[in-house]
């Protein structure tokens, strides 16, 4: 799976690479840490799934999502509750309301987003 990570915390991108080194079947494509640099970052490699903070100064995750022309599976990653504010017109969206993830859990929901309807869904991490 083509990945890439955003979040302009040096310490929860690390965490995710770390999370991410156990899975066998994981390319990191590249990492951001502002939400500009995320939107051309993300159009130009075009990764099958984005680990994306909600909270980043100028740029937020919602407002990255909004400016890409093409979406992937976006996992939403915040340390606040986040869950409550996220539009629904993110249909290929997982939020997680910890920046505990589970990466389990998130790869069998993203087993099944053609499935999805049009709501984000929230996963306890």
């Amino acid at each position: 799976m083509r990945i890439v990570i955003v979040d302009d915390e040096p310490l929860a991108c690390e965490r995710i690479r770390t999370l991410l080194a156990k899975e066998r079947d994981v390319e990191i494509l590249g990492e951001f840490h502002d939400g500009r640099s995320a939107i051309a970052g993300i159009q130009e490699l075009k990764p099958e799934l984005v680990f994306l903070d909600v909270q980043m100064p100028e740029c937020d995750g919602f407002r990255v999502v909004e400016r890409l022309t093409e979406l992937p599976i976006v996992i939403f990653v915040t340390a606040y509750d986040n869950t409550r504010c996220a539009p629904s017109k993110f249909a290929r969206s997982i939020i997680f309301s910890s920046p505990s993830i589970a990466i389990g859990s998130a790869k069998r929901s993203i087993a099944d987003a053609p499935k999805w309807s049009g709501a984000a869904i929230s996963i306890a991490a």
